[in-house]
């Protein structure tokens, strides 16, 4: 009787080693790195950048912000050879030689300007050759002449073709004696 009170204790007392412990400790791992994960996967789109995640209802929040134009290729044409004009100063002839360069963002413009560039150079030439040395001799002069000449191309051209085709006009080069 003895030896099946020591069975019951056993059985009762629950003294077998236990079974499933190993089982606990992979399942908690498995949970611990799912959460580093997790925990990884937040910090990368939070540095990237991720801010439509991070809202809810993204899309109205990219709505509230607008997304930036795409930047558009400029495209330019150099009117050669330089222009070369005499101004009629105070103090006798002086010469002016410009270059100038023309831009637009549609490369089939500048195909137009080509083929109406006899008319260009003349408004340009007429243009260049009324200047007083003393106003383009400064910063502001030589500017003032930039948009002259843009407005004068633009006219120009408009008139032609029904459209200004240039964007923007630049005298890389502007010498004065």
């Amino acid at each position: 009787m003895a030896k099946a009170e020591a069975e019951l204790e056993l059985d009762v007392g629950g003294a077998e080693p236990k079974k499933g412990g190993g089982m606990k400790k992979i399942l908690i791992l498995a949970l611990a790195a799912l959460l580093l994960v997790g925990i990884g996967v937040g910090v990368a789109l939070f540095l990237l950048g991720g801010k439509e995640a991070e809202a809810p209802g993204g899309a109205e929040t990219a709505a509230a912000e607008p997304a930036p134009e795409p930047k558009k290729t400029a495209y330019y044409y150099d009117l050669n050879p330089a222009f070369i004009v005499n101004l009629d100063d105070d103090s006798g002839v002086r010469f002016l030689q410009v270059t100038v360069s023309l831009m637009s963002y549609d490369p089939d413009a500048l195909e137009k300007v080509k083929a109406n560039l006899p008319l260009v150079r003349h408004n340009l030439t007429l243009l260049f050759s009324s200047q007083r040395f003393e106003e383009i001799k400064t910063r502001e002069g030589k500017e003032r002449l930039q948009q002259e000449a843009l407005k004068t191309v633009r006219a120009a051209l408009t008139e032609v073709t029904g459209e200004p085709l240039v964007d923007a006009l630049y005298l890389p080069s502007i010498v004065g004696q």
